[in-house]
């Protein structure tokens, strides 16, 4: 028996040993990251910064943009369209974007022409002339070219000329980001009132 306790004894010591010349701090692995301490006082202001560069060229103005404004209509029920007259020349139109926006009678929104409008479909069409040209609206069964047969009014027509510069009709790399059916969006971007 003291055979075997001397034993134990002698490799308890030599662990003993081992154990506290393997323990040095520069040998041991990092402990737990300790709490944050205390925001320390604000430094003194460093020098200015250079300039960054040159930013992008903004979009362009809006000059030259018309709108029309017309008040509440019936597209009667038997022809299912109607016209508007508005002041502009062939030669301006055949270089500009027109949009046409209508107000269901009790809303609020502007719906682009075209539209589907539950039971039926708004289409439109442009004719040039001089100095008026027309923007005639077709209010048709959906699917179809046949008048929807129920008489339609409206608040209120928006037709919007956007005059295309010269020099300015170029395929874009990049698209606006506009949704051109959308009239808040349009007002938006071109600078229009509600």
């Amino acid at each position: 028996m003291k055979k075997y306790f001397l034993n134990y004894l002698v490799i308890a010591a030599l662990a003993v040993a081992a154990a506290l010349n393997s323990c040095q701090p520069e040998d041991g692995k990092d402990g737990a990251q300790g709490p944050e301490g205390p925001q320390g006082e604000r430094g003194v202001q460093g020098d200015r910064g250079p300039a960054g560069p040159e930013g992008l060229e903004g979009v362009a103005g809006n000059a030259g943009v018309m709108m029309y404004i017309y008040g509440s209509r019936t597209i009667p029920a038997l022809t299912g369209y109607l016209t508007y007259s508005f002041p502009v020349a062939r030669e301006v139109l055949e270089k500009s974007l027109v949009y046409a926006y209508y107000c269901v009678t009790g809303s609020v929104v502007w719906d682009p022409v075209p539209s589907m409008q539950g039971l039926y479909q708004v289409n439109g069409s442009v004719t040039y002339g001089t100095p008026n040209s027309t923007f005639a609206v077709y209010v048709q069964k959906q699917g179809t070219a046949t008048a929807y047969g129920t008489a339609v009014t409206w608040n209120g027509f928006k037709i919007i000329v956007v005059p295309i510069p010269e020099g300015n009709i170029v395929q874009l790399s990049v698209k606006p980001t506009i949704d051109y059916s959308n009239y808040a969006e349009v007002a938006a971007y071109y600078g229009l009132p509600e």
